[in-house]
């Protein structure tokens, strides 16, 4: 049998394996193949052909179609499924990663009924090589039951004023796009019921006004982008049912703005790596505060964290590279009674005093830390320490871990695993978990 068709009795072989079990199949990922094992010509047109034939035989039953391009890969609309004539439903989520899209899919005008979800990220390197994406503005008028959006490397210098007809929209992600020069409209931007705004990593310089009038918002999302704490409007404060923001990476913020001091609402507030100099007392830190990144910022005083005795009922708290090498854990800190995870990574010579944090911590990170066990407080919730870069794990050291920690399970360690065997032995014994440490997130928390 020849190759070509070879591969088209394949495709028939899955094709009938599909069609009996369409009614049961919901959702679609592909993904192309990349490096090093970028197909060629021929055998992007074979995978090309696989993933249409699989979109045409699964139609309007299927609900969530995932394209990730990880190589060049022509784009077709018939990788997008059609509705299925006079029957129910019709893909409601549509996520296209990576992709080389020369213009907006003509297909989507055939999911305006039922796309509630759609999620366009350009390959960067495409994208560099042209301005916006032709007829993303027309296709978006019609897309009217879009409840969340994301359109990212799109490198527009404008956001599309048809935006104004996605009403039923919670959720807009316009991140890693230039937006330097021409913001947000300035009015006739009505999302009454947007509840998440994510402009991350879009250079901004300023907070666009028009955030004050979508005041349904709950999530906040600015970080790494150029923000000066003047350049925020003071009705920002006006945001009542805010709870999350996120400003990581706006190295020259310098000082907390005063809007988001008024912020009396807030859960979640994310300041790491600011260059901010103090942190002023005021109604953001509250009782309903209840995690803050203040790591990496240097210059902030050890002092200034008294500040924090406001917010009592903090769970979650980071002063990873922020505190002085030899410091004594601020007592507002120690004060806290439910704290459940702390970070201090990067401070040495940290002193533990006894406190009502640890008898509520669960996590603790002390990544760098050089003192010695049993000098860290009697902590019984304790389930997971993050003890990488720091001493080594002897039989001793293990055991003092034990009557410290009782209700220790993960002990994550660096690549170099800084622990004897008899201690390894040790603490297996005893149920927990000693190896490399990886982030939940893949991300490390302290590369940015």
């Amino acid at each position: 049998m020849d190759p070509a068709a070879e591969v088209r009795s394949r495709i028939h072989s899955l094709r009938c394996w599909v069609l009996r079990r369409r009614a049961l199949l919901r959702r679609l990922i592909v993904t192309f193949p990349g490096y090093p094992w970028e197909p060629s010509e021929g055998a992007q047109q074979r995978v090309s052909q696989l993933v249409a034939c699989l979109a045409s035989t699964l139609g309007g039953g299927l609900q969530r179609l995932d394209l990730k391009f990880t190589c060049y890969a022509p784009w077709s609309d018939l990788y997008i499924p059609l509705p299925d004539p006079g029957g129910p439903g019709g893909l409601q989520e549509l996520v296209l990663r990576d992709v080389h899209l020369p213009a907006a899919p003509e297909a989507l005008g055939n999911l305006a009924g039922s796309l509630t979800l759609l999620s366009i990220s350009m390959c960067e390197g495409y994208a560099e090589q042209q301005e916006g994406l032709p007829g993303l503005a027309q296709a978006l008028q019609r897309l009217t039951s879009l409840r969340r959006l994301e359109l990212r490397h799109m490198l527009f210098d404008s956001v599309p004023a048809s935006l104004t007809a996605l009403s039923r929209l919670t959720a807009l992600v316009l991140s890693k796009n230039f937006l330097t020069e021409a913001q947000l409209p300035e009015e006739g931007l009505s999302l009454a019921q947007l509840q998440l705004l994510d402009l991350s990593d879009c250079e901004l310089w300023r907070v666009p006004p028009i955030l004050q009038s979508f005041t349904a918002l709950r999530t906040l999302l600015l970080g790494g982008n150029s923000l000066h704490a003047a350049e925020f409007p003071a009705t920002l404060s006006a945001l009542g049912d805010l709870a999350e923001l996120a400003l990581p990476r706006n190295r020259a913020l310098g000082s907390v703005p005063e809007a988001v001091v008024h912020l009396s609402g807030l859960t979640k507030l994310d300041l790491c790596a600011t260059g901010l100099h103090s942190v002023p007392a005021g109604p953001y830190l509250s009782t309903n505060l209840q995690e803050l990144d203040l790591s990496r910022n240097t210059m902030l005083p050890a002092s200034n964290a008294s500040i924090l005795a406001g917010a009592s009922c903090l769970r979650r708290l980071s002063l990873a590279h922020t505190l002085p090498h030899d410091c004594r854990l601020p007592l507002a800190v120690a004060s806290l009674q439910h704290l459940t995870c702390l970070d201090v990574g990067f401070v040495p010579a940290m002193k533990f005093p006894p406190g009502p944090y640890a008898a509520s911590l669960r996590v603790l990170h002390a990544d760098g830390l050089d003192v010695r066990a049993d000098k860290l407080p009697l902590m019984p919730s304790l389930q997971t320490l993050v003890w990488r870069y720091g001493r080594k794990i002897t039989l001793g050291e293990a055991r003092m871990l034990l009557e410290r920690a009782p209700a220790l399970r993960t002990l994550g360690l660096d690549a170099s695993l800084r622990i004897t065997l008899p201690a390894e032995r040790l603490l297996s014994a005893a149920g927990v978990a000693a190896g490399e440490y990886t982030p939940q997130d893949g991300a490390e928390p302290y590369d940015y």
